[in-house]
């Protein structure tokens, strides 16, 4: 039997008859005999009012409410994440200037292909100009990492909210799209010194002061803080130098104390007078100290 085509119409056009609904429920669900099935009629052809033209067919009066009562479209906020991390090239590595060279080959490759091949770039060690430029592009994913907002104000030119951390201090983009300080102290050549911040827990920010922590043979903590102040501004990175210095066992050697021994006791001396004419001891000891 065929059964007419549905199209997409008003509820006011929906049929419905209780016997189809339960069909299933009424034969199979609940348990028969095949003999029974057999001689179903239901089960094979269905209703049989569906053998009438569709205008004898019974129509179920159904009442719905008005969706301007009672039923009101709420938003709903849905956050999707992501439990694999976010692929970063420095998670990989252990030293900052290994990243500045892998980084430096990278950038090479990449403009090699996109140049011809008479202008591509054919020395085998690398320049102080690729060194410098992958340099930075690793410093300025360091600070987006730290601070994605204030790149936005700096280049809007506008100002920092009131609670932020650099809110009390100059900041601006140099020439080369770095974040930077502008302090009081000039330089030789009149221009004001920069500092470029960072934040202590950006994986770049870790391994640049491992690397000037062994590159400078392992100083003190006010050493090293007056090196690394002189270029970038770090909050908090006193207290991590101290716990550096702890950590790194070289330091451990060159600022741990000589162990002192114990003095043993002195020997016992036996006690004479002094109307004795000689004077014996029993033992006789020698402090070389």
């Amino acid at each position: 039997m065929q059964c007419p085509s549905v199209e997409a119409g008003s509820v006011d056009q929906w049929n419905d008859d209780k016997c189809v609904l339960y069909i299933v429920d009424q034969l199979p669900g609940r348990g028969t005999t095949v003999e029974t099935l057999l001689s179903t009629t239901l089960w094979w052809e269905g209703p049989t009012w569906l053998k009438l033209p569709p205008v004898d067919w019974p129509h179920l009066n159904l009442t719905y409410p008005d969706d301007s009562v009672g039923f009101k479209p709420k938003a709903a906020n849905v956050a999707v994440t992501s439990s694999e991390p976010p692929w970063e090239l420095w998670n990989r590595y252990s030293s900052f200037p290994k990243l500045v060279r892998i980084i430096s080959w990278l950038r090479r490759f990449i403009t090699n292909c996109r140049t011809s091949t008479p202008s591509r770039i054919t020395n085998q060690q690398l320049t102080s100009e690729e060194i410098t430029k992958a340099r930075c592009l690793i410093i300025k994913s360091a600070q987006f990492q730290s601070y994605p907002e204030v790149f936005e104000t700096a280049s809007n030119q506008r100002q920092l909210p009131k609670r932020h951390s650099l809110q009390h201090y100059d900041v601006r983009l140099n020439s080369q799209g770095l974040l930077e300080i502008q302090g009081r102290v000039r330089r030789g050549d009149g221009a004001p010194r920069a500092y470029l911040p960072l934040k202590l827990n950006s994986t770049i920010t870790q391994l640049l002061i491992s690397s000037l922590h062994h590159l400078h043979h392992h100083p003190g903590t006010s050493t090293l803080l007056a090196i690394i102040s002189e270029q970038y501004h770090i909050p908090g990175l006193r207290n991590h130098l101290k716990l550096l210095n702890r950590k790194c066992v070289t330091c451990q050697k060159i600022l741990g104390n000589p162990v002192n021994q114990r003095m043993g006791l002195v020997p016992y001396i036996i006690e004479l007078h002094l109307a004795n004419p000689l004077i014996y001891l029993e033992w006789t000891s020698l402090d070389h100290f």
